[in-house]
């Protein structure tokens, strides 16, 4: 890619969970020529999963190196809101979800010294199609309201910006989701774009 002269390229790194594999390649696509844009191959799953592995991905980076990277956009909370096999309480209770969130936090900054961050809020599910283990809905709207409002405080504490994934989801008609969690091409484009939306606006 050719640069006009004493433009520097800039990078994004994202972080998240399924949904990001869905927009992350169009997220690449829309910001080509503005930045290089970066992620693990990987389903980053639930934040202590986040929190554990965060600096391994950044080791394997191919084309960029961590201190390059000038903003994360990350999004941990679908699968911490999870109840697997019935359980009644959630893979990552509230108060854990909190503590790690910040832990993230400052790993991000660790790793990626020189990166801005922008936490994407979960996006939401369709309720019709809602699954079901052993009688359990496995995930609700209303928990994932709830650690959304538990993200908000978090990253208005830290001085993290947000960007409202959640509200564009809700956007998307059922017609275009894949399932009551994911989404059609059609759909990813639309998180796409507002991702892509939010980032250009964090970084200029």
């Amino acid at each position: 890619m050719i640069l006009p002269f004493g433009e520097l390229m800039k990078h994004v790194y994202l972080l998240g969970d399924s949904i990001r594999l869905g927009y992350g390649e169009l997220v690449r696509e829309l910001l080509a020529g503005f930045a290089g844009v970066h992620f693990p191959e990987e389903n980053c799953r639930f934040s202590l999963n986040t929190l554990c592995f965060l600096h391994t991905w950044a080791e394997q980076m191919i084309d960029a190196r961590p201190e390059e990277i000038d903003l994360v956009h990350w999004n941990n909370g679908l699968w911490d809101v999870c109840h697997f096999e019935g359980d009644p309480l959630p893979l990552v209770p509230p108060d854990v979800y909190e503590a790690t969130l910040r832990r993230i936090i400052q790993r991000i900054r660790t790793v990626f010294p020189n990166a801005k961050i922008l936490f994407a809020l979960t996006t939401g599910i369709d309720a019709s199609m809602t699954k079901f283990q052993r009688g359990v809905p496995m995930r609700t709207q209303a928990e994932i309201d709830e650690y959304n409002r538990i993200a908000c405080r978090v990253m208005a504490d830290e001085g993290v910006g947000l960007d409202r994934l959640d509200e564009a989801s809700r956007l998307i008609p059922s017609s275009d989701r894949a399932d009551w969690v994911h989404f059609t091409e059609t759909g990813y484009t639309v998180l796409a774009r507002h991702a892509a939306r939010a980032i250009r606006d964090a970084m200029e």
